[in-house]
C-alpha cells in the first residue's frame, strides 16, 4: 500500500475516534443518570456507570489483543477496523 494512502487511512482513523471522545464525556454520563431518573432509578446511576466502564475497557482489551495479530499483517488493517466499527456503534447509537 503506497505512502500516500495509508497516512488518509491514519487521518481517516484518528478523526473517527472524535465521536467516542464526545460522547464519553461528563456529558454522557449526564445524559445516563437524567434517563434513570425518569424512571425513577437514579440511585442505580453509580450501578450502571461502573457496568459501562466495564463494557468499555471489555471492548478495548478486546480490541488490543486482536488487534496485535491484525497488526502483525499490516496496520492498515487495524485502522480500517476501527473507523468501521466506530461507523457501527454511532449508528447503533443514533438508531436507539
Amino acid at each position: 500500500m503506497s505512502k500516500q494512502k495509508e497516512e488518509k487511512c491514519l487521518t481517516i482513523a484518528f478523526s473517527s475516534f472524535l465521536p467516542y471522545s464526545i460522547f464519553h464525556q461528563k456529558a454522557f454520563l449526564a445524559f445516563v443518570y437524567d434517563e434513570l431518573k425518569a424512571y425513577g432509578r437514579e440511585l442505580d446511576d453509580e450501578k450502571v456507570q461502573g457496568w459501562m466502564i466495564t463494557a468499555s475497557v471489555s471492548g478495548i482489551a478486546i480490541a488490543l489483543f486482536v488487534g496485535g495479530f491484525v497488526a502483525e499483517i499490516s496496520y492498515v488493517y487495524v485502522f480500517i477496523a476501527s473507523i468501521i466499527s466506530i461507523s457501527i456503534a454511532f449508528t447503533i447509537m443514533l438508531s436507539i
